[in-house]
């Protein structure tokens, strides 16, 4: 298992996540040869996406923290 910090040159979407959602932490983890998961930890919880590489994994994730956003403005509405 291989674990690493995402940084903005790798994924310079990653500091608009963190502006917009307050994430302060991206990880990669490599679980095996075919198998990524990318993690967003912010002050709510950890959103958590899984993919073959890590590009599918973090687009995974992404939605994850829209989705999970847009439905909690929604129920305050």
């Amino acid at each position: 298992m291989e674990t690493k910090v995402l940084k903005s040159q790798e994924f310079p979407k990653i500091k608009k996540l963190k502006k917009e959602y307050n994430i302060f932490r991206a990880i990669d983890t490599k679980v095996k040869k075919n198998l990524d998961i990318v993690e967003f930890i912010n002050e709510d919880r950890i959103f958590r996406g899984v993919g073959k590489s890590t590009k599918k994994a973090f687009k995974s994730a992404a939605k994850e923290v829209e989705r999970h956003y847009d439905l909690k403005s929604k129920l305050s509405a």
